[in-house]
């Protein structure tokens, strides 16, 4: 009996100790996922000053050439058609005007869990979507909507929990973006390798899928009283 006891301990200690081996790797390679995912993040929050750095650049250059063309207008017509251009061009920008083309559309959804218990990482969180924003404006967009809300440069995304407030509405996931602009410039910049989005596929598998579209609309930003 006691040579079969210690046989049955010896196993016993054999199997614990693979246990205990399989779940140091496992744990391991969750830290260095998570460490992964947080130098993909910093990078990306360097490469979105440097963008808007860049951004206040392009803004210098294209004030002086505006006031270079004023300069050279001299018949009042032609003034008054280049301002009227001008306006709607900055009335596009800033969001209070309709806009409609081609572009993407954009869901981006919590991780299915399957009844797990839900983590921090299987939520879409407000810094996600905004992220996905830097890139979809560094690419070219023309106009920006989640779940029917015109984003413009003073919309705030924050987040309540599973909740995400954009312009003072609430929203919850699954999350809809539209996109008016080049739709192989912008498809790119949310489905190419190393993109934001990729992260979010490939390191917390969340659900982020695209569409390319042909005649999206857009409505213009409606400020509440």
């Amino acid at each position: 009996m006691n040579d079969k006891r210690r046989l049955t301990l010896f196993i016993a200690s054999l199997v614990l100790g693979f246990c205990l081996l399989w779940l140091a790797r496992v744990q391991s390679n969750r830290l260095q996922e998570a460490e992964k995912a947080e130098l993909i993040r910093l990078e990306n929050q360097i490469k979105i000053l440097s963008e808007q750095i860049q951004t206040r650049e392009d803004s210098l250059i294209e004030r002086a050439q505006i006031l270079e063309a004023y300069q050279s207008l001299t018949d009042e017509n032609e003034t008054l058609a280049y301002l009227r251009e001008d306006l709607k061009g900055k009335r596009i920008l800033s969001g209070a005007e309709a806009v409609k083309g081609p572009g993407i559309l954009i869901k981006v959804n919590d991780r299915s869990n399957s009844g797990e218990q839900v983590e921090m990482f299987d939520l879409v969180h407000n810094t996600d979507i905004l992220n996905i924003v830097n890139d979809l404006r560094a690419a070219g967009a023309e106009a920006i909507s989640i779940e029917g809300e015109r984003v413009t440069w003073g919309s705030k995304i924050q987040c309540g929990g599973p909740i995400i407030w954009v312009n003072d509405e609430s929203t919850t996931a699954p999350f809809v973006m539209k996109v008016i602009g080049d739709p192989s410039v912008l498809f790119a910049a949310v489905t190419a390798p190393n993109t934001y989005t990729d992260l979010l596929r490939s390191v917390y598998n969340l659900e982020v899928r695209v569409l390319v579209s042909e005649n999206l609309e857009i409505l213009g930003y409606e400020r509440r009283k």
